[in-house]
């Protein structure tokens, strides 16, 4: 009924990827057929959840929407969701050891993968996965991001203290940016000229000028920023401060935080936004949920999504928007 608030639980849900859905559509189970109450079009609700896989980290819906690549931490692996049949594949990419972060190319051909115990970067062939080259860069890579025009790749080196940049058209090592300390996420605008860094054991997220290789600023959040992520015109960056339990909106023009959305997360780590900028998503690792609030007027829902028993932690979007996936430990 409209007004009606809801809590969505997945049982028997361990180590994996879970997928929610974010758009009206018929409820389905793991096997992707039809399930009960088929008339029942609510939003946000768990569409499909996958065990077993391992710790997984990061993922990467293609550009076409038509897969999501997965890493997974504990098995130096890359997975690979259709989202078609709603089935893991049997293939398996290869990584270096304990793969985190992942970006995909703009045209759908290229895997970027941060290995973190490897210092270093695979690229990877994203139909057949297999290795172009590898690009070394600071201690204990973690998180990764790729330009709009997929010409430059930033990478948030957690134990170097400083962020690799990367031409992708011959692969090499630009620069590297020193940052105060413990860059754990990384996204870049638009136009590939500035980076932003989440600094988990501080109070602060870096900005980069990408051209120049140097830091300009750092902007003051709450504590232990984990994930962020830009909404789609880049306006504003949205920072989940998983000590503090809250999220920080910032203006990307000024680089001043303009709102702290709180009250309704719990050890939020993954964050995500909504193709038309109305929605903010976000991944709590302290209660296992998704929460998500009103980009505009910072209303929070006072409805939740559960995903089972493990620890919520990256969270993505499907490119159309109508579903977002979220990695667990």
């Amino acid at each position: 009924q409209p007004g009606t608030t809801f809590t969505v639980t997945a049982d028997d849900c361990g180590d994996g990827t879970v997928i929610l859905r974010l758009a009206r559509d018929s409820i389905v189970d793991r096997a992707g057929l039809t399930g009960p109450n088929t008339n029942v079009t609510e939003r946000h609700t768990v569409a499909t959840s996958f065990t077993s896989l391992g710790s997984t980290f990061d993922s990467a819906p293609s550009p076409d929407g038509t897969k999501v690549y997965v890493t997974v931490n504990s098995a130096n692996r890359v997975r690979i969701y259709d989202t078609a049949t709603r089935t893991l594949s049997a293939t398996q990419f290869v990584t270096g050891a304990n793969p985190r972060g992942i970006a995909i190319s703009p045209n759908g051909q290229t895997l970027y993968v941060a290995n973190y115990s490897s210092n270093t970067v695979s690229v990877l062939n994203a139909s057949t996965g297999a290795q172009i080259t590898t690009i070394a860069v600071g201690a204990n890579p973690h998180g990764v991001a790729l330009s709009l025009d997929g010409t430059r790749l930033v990478v948030a080196n957690l134990s170097g203290n400083s962020v690799s940049v990367i031409d992708t058209s011959n692969n090499s090592v630009l620069g590297t940016v020193p940052i105060a300390r413990s860059p754990w996420s990384i996204r870049i605008s638009a136009d590939g000229r500035t980076a932003y860094t989440g600094n988990y054991a501080t109070t602060n997220i870096s900005v980069i000028n990408v051209a120049t290789l140097t830091k300009v600023t750092d902007i003051t959040v709450n504590s232990n920023p984990y994930e962020m992520e830009l909404n789609r015109d880049g306006s504003r960056l949205y920072v989940a401060n998983y000590g503090a339990h809250n999220v920080s909106v910032i203006n990307t023009a000024t680089n001043a935080v303009i709102r702290t959305v709180s009250g309704v997360f719990n050890g939020p780590m993954g964050i995500t936004v909504s193709p038309d900028n109305q929605t903010v998503y976000v991944a709590n690792y302290g209660s296992n949920t998704v929460r998500w609030f009103d980009a505009t007027t910072f209303a929070s829902s006072a409805s939740s999504m559960a995903i089972g028993t493990s620890w919520a932690r990256g969270m993505s979007m499907s490119p159309d928007g109508a579903f977002g996936y979220v990695t667990t430990e």
